[in-house]
């Protein structure tokens, strides 16, 4: 055992990458009847034949499914992979031949390394060649060679050295569901790392978020009521606490009051104080 996808048999995990480029692709190849899912969020995602995981689709089998930099030239790296799964016959059935199923998914890294170096086809063809069972390489490898976080630090300096101020940062939890374990033992570590830096509102899955986001609009125009608006109320409110006096809340506008049912499933959401 090795705590990776390859514990599951017939899952093999595959890298490739170009450093000087600082970009990559990781290639999982599935076993006969593997049946996949998918959860999109955030509004910039970049997929290619995602739908073909939706459970309604008349295809239920996926091949292989490839995580890629690049932005979105970096689908292209799916028809490597196509290829090495064509020339093996594995795909679904037709009465052409066989279509290899091979979900993707990408990530932006043009800004890290050289912007013009994408992985593409044959990078992906290699990341086939090097799959394997047993334990799988992490870190800046494969997708994750030019994965970064901390890209907001350098827009903080600016600002920092454009105002004479210190920007501060604070930890905000989203997508938070209180009635699961999981969820409130996440939120304990952010406070453990982040300490006092850790802000107390939390914000809620909410349906009403997400059709405001696909809408382009507000989600304080879309639905006031909601959980949502609700929540990025209370983030505005405490966020002001921080940096004003505490006659501020005279000048914002009441929300209104939650029904008996509502204030139940709030209490059950929110993070433990």
């Amino acid at each position: 055992m090795n705590s990776s996808l390859t514990d599951v048999p017939g899952f093999l995990v595959g890298h490739a990458q170009d450093l000087r480029g600082a970009t990559g692709c990781t290639v999982v190849l599935c076993p006969p009847g593997t049946v996949g899912g998918l959860d999109v969020r955030g509004s910039a995602a970049g997929t290619r034949q995602t739908d073909s995981l939706h459970p309604s689709h008349f295809v239920d089998e996926v091949h292989a499914v490839l995580l890629s930099g690049g932005s979105a030239f970096g689908l292209g790296a799916s028809g490597g992979v196509m290829q090495f799964l064509e020339e093996r016959s594995v795909g679904y059935r037709t009465s052409a031949g066989r279509v290899p199923i091979v979900p993707t998914a990408i990530l932006y890294d043009l800004g890290l390394g050289e912007g013009k170096t994408r992985p593409g086809p044959e990078m992906g063809y290699r990341a086939c060649l090097n799959s394997h069972g047993g334990k799988v390489e992490e870190g800046s490898i494969g997708a994750g060679t030019g994965a970064s976080v901390g890209k907001l630090l350098g827009m903080l300096d600016l600002l920092r050295k454009k105002t004479g101020h210190a920007p501060r940062v604070n930890a905000l939890a989203t997508l938070f569901d209180g009635r699961t374990k999981y969820a409130r033992a996440v939120v304990e570590e952010i406070r453990g790392f982040f300490g006092a830096r850790t802000l107390e509102t939390a914000i809620r899955p909410n349906v009403a978020l997400r059709q405001a986001v696909s809408g382009g609009v507000s989600i304080l125009d879309f639905d006031r009521t909601s959980n949502g608006a609700q929540d990025y109320s209370a983030l505005a409110h405490e966020i002001l606490r921080l940096d004003t006096s505490a006659d501020f809340e005279k000048h914002l506008d009441p929300w209104p009051a939650l029904a008996p049912q509502e204030k139940e499933e709030e209490a059950a959401l929110r993070p433990a104080q």
